[in-house]
């Protein structure tokens, strides 16, 4: 089975699925792999695309079994996750994702890169406890980017997950809307989007993507090779280890 779908609900929308619901979306080689190739591969006459999680969750994280693997796994990983950023920041249709459940660690980043990311006050949004040794230094540029420089350096340097309304408040959830309304409100916005002048959304994307620097890869490329850095440490690698370990009933 793949482990992510386009789908294609109406004329001009396109949904990304990510399709590993038993893994909750982990980011994992495969999955980047696969939704690299289907953004790239969009038609121009899509001019919305949402992209959703299959199952209770939007994307929970890295996959942390294949962290685990090596060093050169590790960089490989967080190339791939900068890369699905920067398709989606860069894709000509407007990005809509509407996050139920978690989007922690590269589910964040995910909802970082998208024009819209609709949540629900129940929402988990984030990345893992600092304590664990790993860095957001790959989202950094996109955070800045969301929040502004002041609220992003507290959120990182802090650590952890915050709630839907928590998210909203700060900026990262572009709407919070009540759990049941998740799907209406996305297609709401979708339709929305679709009655608007494609040329013009499209021109408008391209523009703030160059007055942000989201089309500069330089400084991108190097936030992913400082995050896989700290990743593939011996001392983060131990304690990724024993996170993952379930305690001791003894």
């Amino acid at each position: 089975m793949p482990l992510a779908r386009l789908e294609h609900p109406k004329d001009g929308r396109a949904d990304l699925v990510l399709a590993h619901p038993e893994r909750r979306n982990a980011t994992s080689i495969g999955l980047l792999e696969e939704a690299i190739r289907l953004i790239q591969g969009l038609g121009s006459d899509r001019s919305v695309l949402v992209i959703r999680g299959e199952g209770p969750h939007f994307c929970a994280g890295i996959d942390l079994d294949e962290v685990l693997e090596s060093s050169e796994t590790c960089f490989r990983l967080l190339r791939l996750l900068s890369q699905l950023m920067r398709a989606v920041r860069r894709v000509p249709a407007i990005t809509v994702a509407p996050v139920q459940g978690a989007a922690i660690g590269g589910g964040f980043g995910l909802l970082c890169a998208c024009d819209f990311a609709i949540g629900t006050p129940n929402t988990k949004v984030g990345y893992p406890p600092i304590e664990l040794g790993l860095s957001p230094a790959l989202m950094t540029p996109w955070l800045v980017q969301k929040i502004g420089p002041s609220p992003a350096r507290a959120f990182m340097l802090r650590g952890g997950t915050t709630t839907g309304t928590e998210a909203a408040r700060l900026g990262l959830l572009t709407d919070l809307v009540p759990e049941e309304e998740l799907s209406e409100s996305t297609d709401r916005l979708a339709d929305q989007l679709l009655g608007a002048d494609p040329t013009a959304l499209r021109t408008t994307k391209r523009y703030l993507n160059h007055f942000e620097g989201s089309d500069q890869d330089v400084i991108l490329d190097h936030a992913a090779d400082v995050s896989a850095t700290l990743m593939s440490r011996d001392a983060t690698q131990h304690r990724v280890s024993s996170f993952r370990q379930p305690p001791n009933p003894h």
